[in-house]
C-alpha cells in the first residue's frame, strides 16, 4: 500500500478482479482508478492529493473483519480505542473525548457522519457495513472542505461497495474467536432482468470482549468484568437499473460501556449505549460524452442513540437515560464539462435539510425527571467549483473554492489549490494546499445535562491550513518509493475543558501547529513476496506552549504477504508501532508495539474460503489515550487474541455483457 498501490480497473488494460494482486508490477498498481479526490474518476497519481487506496483483495487476503483494521495499516491513520467506539487519528490529531469529527466517514460518497454529534467513530462493529461488501477503500489526506464541506478537516475515507457483477449469487460467512465473537454474515446478488440488478446482505453479531480490564486510572484501581461486550446487525441493499441506483443501509449496536462518560456505577452492567445509523439514497448519473457527467443524488437520513446510566446516590440507583434521535434530507447535484482552455470544471450544490436534532436526558428512577429536552434543527447550503487544466505533458493544476451556509453555524469559505509535476514517467511531485473547517455540532453547542456538561451556543467553527510535498519515484517494477514533507495549522481548536466546579464544556481554546515527514516503501520481491512500509515522524505543539494529548511522534507500520500453494493460500504478517504520546493529564504513555498474523485461502473449488489470524501476537501491554469519567484518561489495549472466520460463495454468477464498474459508470 503505497499512495494508493491498489488492485482495479487500469486504464488501457483489463485486469480480471480474480487476478492476484501479487501478479501486478507495482507501475499497473498505480493506475487504480479513485473518485473521492476529485469527485470523478482518475489514477492515483493524478489524483490533488495524497491517496492511499485499500482493496477488496487487501481486505481478504489479511483479515480485515472491521473498518478499523483496514485502517491501521494507512499511513499517516492511527487508530486508538476507549471499549467502547474506536477514533480515527490522522497526522498526530486524535484529541482523546472527542468524536473523530475532523475526519470524513463516508459509504460510496455518503457522509455517514450524524446530525447531533458529528461523529466518525463507527469504525468497528458499529461501522453499518459488513467488510465483504467492500470493493475499496480510498483514504485522502488532508483538507477537503472546498468539495464536501464541514468537518473535512483532516482526511477523508470513502467505503466504496462492489457491483452486482462482483458478488457470488449466494454467500455465507460465520466468524469466531477468542473474545466470544459469533457472527453470520449472509448476502446474494440477484440480476433481475431488463439491466436491473439487486444486491442483499445482512448479519447479526455478538461478542463478549475482554473478560478483564484493569483500569489503573481509578482512584482505587479496579477491574472492569464481563464490561466489554457488544451484539447488533447490519442490512444492506442495492439496486441498480442503468443510470439510477438505490442504495438503502441500516444498523444496530448494543454496547456495554467498562467506563462511561460519566461516574457510573463501577461494573454494573445495566449502563450500555446503542446507536443505530440508516439511509436511503437515490442517485442518477449521466454520461453525455466521454469528458461531461452529470450526478445527483438525495436521499433521506436518520440516527439514533439510546443511553442507560446507571448512578449511586444516597437514595439507592438513579437510573439516567438519553435519547438522541435526528433525522434529515440531503441532496447533491455536481456537473462536470470542459471549458475553453483545454481543462475541465466541475460545478456543484448540496443541501441538508434536517427534520429533527433532539438531545433529550431524563431520570426514570428514583423519581421521573425531565433533565434536558432540546431541539434545533439546522439547514445547511453548500455550493462549489473546481478547475482542473493539464499543462503540457509535465504540469496538471487543480483550483477548488466552496461556500457553506448554515442557518445556526457561522458561515465559511474553503479553498484547495494542487499542482502536480511529472518531470518523468517514474516520478511524481504533488504540491498541495487544502484550507479546511468543522463546524461545532449540536452535542457540543447545546447538550448541558445538569451534572456534568455545560452548554455552550457560540462555538465558532475551527479552521485548517494544510500545506505538503508528496514525492513518488518507481526505481524499478518492482520497488517503489514515497515521501511526503506536512505542516498543519489549526486555529479555534473545539476542546474538552472544565471549570473549578468539575463541570465540562466545549471551547475554543487554542491553536495548533503541526509538522511531520512520512516515507514510504512497496517492494515486490522473487517468489511473489509484497513488502510494504511506513514511518511518521511529526510534533504537535500548542499557541501557548505544550503538546497535543494523543498525538504520538512516531508512527509505524510494516506488512508482508506471501503467496504459496499455487496462490490458493497467502501468508501475511504485520506490526504496528506508536511512539510516546500523552493523556489529558499529561502522563506518559510508552510505545505501542503490535504484531499479529493471518493466514486466509482463496475460495477453493468447492466455494469454501477460510481466514484465521492473532492479533497482538506478543500479548504486549499497552494504553490508549482517552477521555472519561471518573478522570480515566487511560484505557488498556487487548491482548492476544485469535480469530477464525469461515465463508462459502457459490459460483459467481455469468454475464452476456459486463456492467461498468463503480468508478467506470
Amino acid at each position: 500500500m503505497l499512495c494508493g498501490l491498489a488492485l482495479g480497473s487500469v486504464a488501457g488494460q483489463d485486469i480480471e478482479r480474480k487476478q492476484d494482486l501479487n501478479d501486478l508490477s507495482l507501475e499497473q498498481l498505480l493506475k487504480v482508478k479513485v473518485t473521492s479526490a476529485s469527485l470523478h474518476e482518475q489514477n492515483v497519481k493524478d489524483a490533488p492529493a495524497s491517496v492511499t487506496v485499500i482493496t477488496s483483495e487487501e481486505i481478504e487476503k489479511f483479515g480485515y473483519r472491521t473498518l478499523a483494521e483496514a485502517l491501521a495499516y494507512v499511513p499517516g491513520i492511527f487508530m486508538s480505542s476507549d471499549h467502547t467506539n474506536s477514533h480515527i487519528g490522522v497526522r498526530g490529531f486524535a484529541l482523546p473525548g472527542d468524536y473523530a469529527s475532523r475526519a470524513i466517514v463516508m459509504i460510496n460518497g455518503h457522509n455517514i457522519a450524524d446530525n447531533i454529534f458529528d461523529e466518525s467513530v463507527w469504525t468497528e462493529s458499529d461501522f453499518p457495513l459488513d467488510m465483504n461488501l467492500v470493493d475499496r477503500i480510498e483514504v485522502v489526506r488532508g483538507a477537503s472542505s472546498a468539495l464536501y464541506g464541514s468537518n473535512g478537516m483532516l482526511a477523508t475515507i470513502n467505503v466504496i461497495t462492489k457491483r452486482p457483477e462482483d458478488m457470488s449469487k449466494a454467500s455465507v460467512e460465520i466468524e469466531t474467536g477468542s473474545l466470544g465473537e459469533r457472527k453470520i454474515s449472509t448476502a446474494t446478488s440477484v440480476n433481475l432482468g431488463k439491466g436491473a440488478k439487486l444486491i442483499f446482505s445482512a448479519s447479526a453479531f455478538n461478542d463478549i470482549g475482554e473478560r478483564e480490564l484493569n483500569i489503573a486510572d481509578l482512584s482505587t484501581p479496579m477491574s472492569a468484568i464481563d464490561m466489554d461486550g457488544d451484539k447488533g446487525y447490519h442490512a444492506f441493499a442495492d439496486l441498480t437499473w442503468g443510470h439510477w441506483e438505490i442504495l438503502a443501509l441500516t444498523g444496530d449496536r448494543v454496547k456495554t460501556q467498562p467506563v462511561s462518560w460519566a461516574p457510573t456505577i463501577f461494573n454494573d452492567r445495566g449502563t450500555r449505549v446503542e446507536d443505530s445509523r440508516g439511509f436511503l439514497e437515490i442517485s442518477y448519473t449521466r454520461e453525455f460524452s466521454s469528458d461531461r457527467t452529470l450526478t445527483w443524488k438525495t436521499s433521506y437520513d436518520e440516527y439514533r442513540f439510546r443511553g442507560i446510566y446507571r448512578f449511586s446516590s444516597d437514595d439507592g440507583v438513579i437510573d439516567n437515560r438519553e435519547r438522541d434521535y435526528g433525522d434529515w434530507l440531503g441532496s447533491k447535484l455536481s456537473y462536470r464539462v470542459p471549458d475553453f482552455f483545454g481543462g475541465h470544471i466541475t460545478f456543484g450544490t448540496e443541501a441538508r435539510i434536517d427534520l429533527r436534532a433532539l438531545q433529550n436526558v431524563f431520570d426514570v428512577h428514583p423519581d421521573t425527571t425531565q433533565i434536558l429536552q432540546v431541539d434545533q434543527p439546522d439547514r445547511f447550503i453548500g455550493v462549489f467549483a473546481q478547475q482542473e487544466w493539464s499543462m503540457g505533458r509535465h504540469w496538471e493544476l487543480n483550483l477548488g473554492l466552496r461556500y457553506d451556509w448554515s442557518q445556526l453555524k457561522p458561515n465559511d469559505v474553503s479553498g484547495r489549490a494542487a499542482a502536480i509535476y511529472k518531470p518523468t514517467s517514474t516520478t511524481d511531485v504533488k504540491f498541495l494546499y487544502g484550507r479546511g473547517f468543522r463546524n461545532p455540532s449540536n452535542f457540543e453547542m447545546f447538550f448541558a445535562n445538569g451534572f456534568g456538561q455545560i452548554a455552550n451556543p457560540y462555538l465558532m467553527p475551527e479552521t485548517t491550513d494544510t500545506y505538503e510535498v508528496d514525492v513518488d519515484h518507481e526505481f524499478t517494477k518492482r520497488l517503489r518509493a514515497g515521501a511526503s514533507v506536512y505542516r498543519y495549522r489549526i486555529d479555534d481548536l473545539i476542546q474538552q475543558t472544565y471549570d473549578p466546579d468539575a463541570m465540562q464544556q466545549y471551547r475554543n481554546v487554542n491553536q495548533v501547529r503541526a509538522s511531520g515527514v512520512s516515507l514510504q516503501l512497496d517492494a515486490l520481491l522473487a517468489h511473489s513476496l509484497r513488502i510494504e512500509s511506513s514511518l511518521d515522524l511529526q510534533r504537535t505543539s500548542l499557541a501557548g506552549g505544550g503538546t497535543l494529548a494523543n498525538s504520538p511522534r512516531q508512527v509505524g507500520k510494516f506488512r508482508l504477504s506471501l503467496p504459496f500453494w499455487r496462490n490458493r493460500l497467502n501468508f501475511g504478517a504485520g506490526v504496528q508501532a506508536l511512539g510516546d504520546r500523552q493523556s489529558y493529564d499529561g502522563d506518559h504513555l510508552s510505545w505501542m508495539v503490535v504484531p499479529e498474523i493471518v493466514v486466509s485461502t482463496k475460495p477453493l473449488p468447492s466455494g469454501l474460503q477460510i481466514t484465521g489470524g492473532i492479533k497482538n501476537l506478543s500479548n504486549s501491554y499497552y494504553e490508549y489515550a482517552v477521555g472519561l469519567a471518573n478522570g480515566v484518561d487511560r484505557m488498556p489495549g487487548t491482548g492476544r487474541t485469535y480469530y477464525v472466520t469461515l465463508g462459502w460463495n457459490s459460483p459467481q454468477p455469468r454475464e452476456d455483457s459486463k456492467s461498468p464498474s463503480r468508478t467506470e459508470k
